[in-house]
């Protein structure tokens, strides 16, 4: 992700409600001057609001504690201190300043982050043209070698079939169509999101209708921040239920897919507890 060079802080910054709690802490000093360090932090990573040391590798206590050389008690302190005041937020991807555009041009870092995407891109499509200029080079030697290759496979699979049992036979056929139900698939705007179909008829039934919403904004936002994931099909079902923890914070029914086809919106009633726990449990 581009780096950012700069962070914007207001002149007001100090007549903040919260930032006038945190001063009246024993340790108010050293827990805005973490506070500060974080929003540069997150300058630096440049992935609207979150702080991390790599796209795989999120900030702990201990390394912040290192890098901000403070004692690990009084980061621990600041992060509870922010988080009670719904300052931050932690998940998977690390670290999260919930109001992170207050203190930069977010147009500014969108560009940056196009521009850093469309350079990748580039990259890619070079080295994609090296790699087809080399195939394309070597392809006519082994073309031959890989036929005589997949014949010989071919005749070696029909001479195991025929001297096996029938029960193996029938554990082959099965393991191969279990196989091909596993066939991965590409889905979202930018084709970026990938399934295999067990996962899609899963995510189908679980959310049988917003499905393609959820794909949609799950490539979007790949193919803007250039993150990777080894699940997609875990990172939909993740945010879902981080969308229905918020929305049992608010007191609203969110989606709970094949149990209770309405999607969450703010305006539905509120549920109790109990309903709630029925519809999503």
């Amino acid at each position: 992700m581009a780096e950012v060079k700069w962070i914007k802080i207001t002149t007001d910054m100090f007549d903040d409600e919260k930032i006038k709690i945190i001063q009246s802490l024993p340790e108010g000093d050293s827990i805005l001057v973490i506070w500060v360090r974080l929003i540069i932090l997150a300058g630096k990573t440049n992935a609207n609001g979150y702080v991390y040391i790599n796209e795989n590798l999120p900030y702990t206590e201990e390394t912040l504690s290192i890098i901000f050389n403070k004692p690990i008690s009084i980061i621990k302190l600041a992060l509870q201190t922010f988080s009670s005041l719904k300052m931050i937020e932690n998940d998977i991807d690390g670290i999260y300043l919930i109001n992170f555009e207050k203190y930069q041009n977010i147009d500014g870092l969108d560009r940056i982050r196009e521009q850093n995407r469309l350079r990748k891109q580039k990259q890619r499509e070079k080295q994609k043209m090296l790699n087809s200029h080399v195939t394309s080079r070597d392809s006519h030697a082994t073309d031959i070698e890989k036929e005589e290759e997949k014949n010989k496979n071919l005749k070696n699979k029909k001479m195991r079939q025929e001297n096996l049992p029938l029960e193996s036979l029938s554990s082959q056929t099965l393991s191969s169509h279990e196989e091909q139900a596993r066939e991965r698939r590409t889905y979202g705007e930018y084709h970026n999101v990938i399934l295999d179909d067990e996962q899609y008829d899963k995510l189908s039934k679980e959310f049988p209708e917003d499905l393609k919403e959820r794909i949609d904004n799950l490539s979007t936002y790949l193919e803007t921040t250039g993150k990777e994931y080894n699940s997609h099909y875990a990172v939909i079902r993740f945010w879902a239920k981080k969308e229905a923890k918020k929305a049992k914070k608010a007191g609203y029914k969110p989606s709970v897919g094949a149990k209770d086809s309405r999607i969450f919106r703010g305006e539905q009633k509120p549920v109790t507890d109990d309903e709630y726990d029925l519809l999503v449990l």
